[in-house]
């Protein structure tokens, strides 16, 4: 199912390591080399990577694209996108914000959560559904297509391709993963499920009562998982029993139930009469389905605890390596490399960062001592909560202005969650949840308050010029509906997190520091460091194989505090390719630009460069490089 329409960044342990390294090399004064680098860093785990594990650009040739639409495509792309906002409730109504049908597909006439895939009757119907599509949509490789249905052909034969690998092996999906579960996402879809009129509410009501029938099929799907030998770790058990507790805790004043309340309250197309009937249905579906639906959940997490027969990364079951290796490292990152050549990419990296870590700390050691004395009170952000979030995006919407295409200012509202809210979302600060199809002025960020991270950052990632400004761009181009449905994860979050980096060095610390250009400088390479260590550790664990004691030499060898590496190990094992998406495409992005930069020299414009990737939308890197390679020969 596609239902989540956020994206988010992970809350991380990165200030906490990268704190330790700091620590590690604030006492090293002397030393001629980086601290933390070993020589024998990646010599256990990269034999047999490339020379480079630089990824070749796809090749530039000329391509003959039709004048004319080819209406046999345009049929078939008709069909993706109908079987997409019809597939469950969740995607029509997140996605298409008007009620007046602007895409002339008829919504779904009952509340539903979509099809599930619980027995292997079940994957193998969706497996040959799938394999079906793709035949169809393959025979469009010789056919002439306009340049624009070329382009969505490319896309969508990744996905296509890439998503046919989860059928390898069922039982490696896991519905109740503690940081990407449905106990972690289902709270926070319903809070945000907006009220535009009385059939919203309805279906939103509906949607409650059927959350414990709902549930249960997957907890049917845990029981299988447990009989073939596929059921979580101990470890992933008590985070998941630990996520319904905290749902469960208050009953009488749960945040779902206050948030609907307080929805129904401004809803103005209701009397007062229906708004009291709305909430009397509304707690009694809680009572009867929600609240048993987490209790039937806690339920069997206890009954199957010790059925797990894996405590390490997914690459120790059967068939884990080669799904690691061919749908979630590409599903996650999108990119085009081996596992194996990104493996020395971020070994690589590891010994760059930390070298120019140890220079900035000779060249200013002033900046660098501030930088881990107020990371260390947790003094360097709090001056951004007193400005508040949306002072922060609207500074941000402008310093975005130097080097980023935005001629207007871009709509937003912010939300802050609960403290309860804020505990069952633990693993991410905030989340921005992608404006809908036909209303591209639509956008919610939410922030968790529970977290004391820095807001300057967070909302340049998830706001300007991260995920909103790309989907408010994107939905402004005239990409075709089965395209604007068609998210790469790799390029979404790469771009959010090279954006975000463009515009750290301006960040100002909320006139906090006397330097902070030079603090600024510090934090990027932390925030670097941080997104390639969670990156590197989730192949260690999930591709490589290593071990809780491999997890401790590795980070041992970078200055890392090793007994913070259970709960590490235990985090990535849970949900393997997490930080892929983070640290891979971002190093994705970072070539294209390099690449660019280096061939056009002085003629090089970051601007129209930033509008090239933005106008190319959510795709593989491959398709991206092409894209970059026709604005260098335009441009040259």
């Amino acid at each position: 199912m596609g239902i989540f329409k956020k994206v988010k960044i992970k809350k991380k342990l990165s200030v906490f390591l990268i704190f330790i390294m700091l620590i590690s090399l604030s006492g090293c004064e002397g030393k001629a080399t980086a601290p933390g680098v070993s020589s024998s860093v990646g010599e256990r785990t990269t034999e047999a990577a490339t020379e480079s594990g630089a990824q070749d650009p796809v090749p530039n040739t000329a391509v003959q694209y039709a004048e004319e639409e080819n209406q046999d495509f345009e049929d078939l792309m008709r069909e993706y996108f109908e079987a997409y906002l019809s597939d469950n409730s969740w995607d029509y109504h997140s996605d298409v914000k008007g009620r007046d049908n602007p895409f002339n597909i008829e919504k779904i006439p009952y509340a539903t959560y979509g099809d599930v895939n619980v027995t292997e009757e079940d994957w193998d119907e969706a497996k040959k559904g799938a394999e079906d599509f793709y035949d169809r949509l393959i025979k469009f490789e010789n056919e002439p297509l306009t340049e624009e249905e070329r382009y969505t052909y490319e896309a969508i034969k990744f996905e296509k391709e890439t998503a046919l690998h989860k059928f390898d092996n069922y039982y490696l999906y896991e519905p109740f993963s503690p940081g990407n579960g449905m106990q972690e996402n289902y709270p926070i879809e319903f809070v945000d499920y907006q009220f535009d009129c009385k059939e919203d509410v309805d279906e939103y009501i509906e949607l409650m009562k059927k959350l414990r029938d709902h549930f249960g099929d997957f907890i049917e799907y845990e029981h299988l998982k447990s009989e073939k030998g596929f059921f979580m770790s101990d470890s992933s058990v008590d985070s998941v029993i630990e996520q319904c507790d905290t749902f469960l805790k208050e009953r009488d004043n749960n945040f779902v139930t206050e948030a609907f309340n307080e929805k129904i309250d401004k809803a103005d197309f209701l009397s007062e009469e229906e708004k009291e009937d709305y909430k009397s249905q509304n707690k009694q579906a809680m009572e009867d389905s929600v609240f048993p639906a987490f209790e039937d959940l806690k339920a069997t997490m206890e009954e199957l605890k010790g059925t797990g027969t894996n405590d390490k990364g997914i690459c120790y079951y059967e068939g884990g390596k080669e799904y690691y290796e061919n749908y979630i490292f590409p599903s996650r990152s999108g990119s085009a490399k081996t596992v194996e050549e990104e493996i020395k990419v971020m070994d690589d990296r590891m010994t760059d960062l930390i070298v120019e870590l140890s220079s900035i700390y000779y060249s200013n050691p002033e900046a660098y001592e501030t930088y881990y004395n107020m990371l260390e009170d947790e003094s360097l952000y709090k001056g951004f909560y007193d400005e508040g979030g949306e002072a922060v995006i609207d500074q941000l919407q402008e310093i975005s202005k130097k080097e980023f295409p935005i001629d207007n200012e871009i709509p937003f509202t912010i939300r802050s969650m609960g403290e309860n809210e804020g505990k069952i979302m633990e693993s991410a600060l905030a989340y921005y949840r992608i404006c809908p199809l036909d209303d591209a002025d639509y956008n919610v960020i939410v922030e968790n308050s529970t977290h004391y991270d820095n807001l300057f950052y967070v909302l340049a990632h998830e706001g300007c010029p991260g995920h909103m400004l790309q989907n408010w761009y994107f939905r402004n181009t005239d990409a075709s509906n089965a395209r604007s449905v068609c998210m790469n994860l790799g390029y979404v979050e790469g771009w959010a997190v090279y954006a975000s980096n463009q515009v750290l060095e301006e960040c100002d610390f909320a006139g906090v520091v006397d330097d902070p250009e030079g603090i600024a400088k510090v934090d990027k390479i932390v925030h670097d460091l941080g997104y390639l260590m969670h990156g590197r550790l989730d192949i260690g664990i999930n591709y490589e194989g290593w071990s809780l004691e491999d997890t401790e030499m590795y980070m041992e060898e970078h200055a890392l505090n090793k007994e913070v590496a259970k709960e590490i190990y235990d985090i990535m094992a849970a949900d393997p390719g997490t930080y892929l998406s983070y640290s891979t495409s971002y190093y994705e992005m970072l070539e294209l630009r390099e690449r660019a930069e280096e061939e056009l020299g002085s003629k090089f414009d970051v601007v129209e460069y930033h509008r090239a990737i933005l106008d190319a939308g959510p795709v593989p890197f491959a398709m991206l490089s092409k894209k970059v390679d026709e604005y260098i020969d335009e441009n040259r």
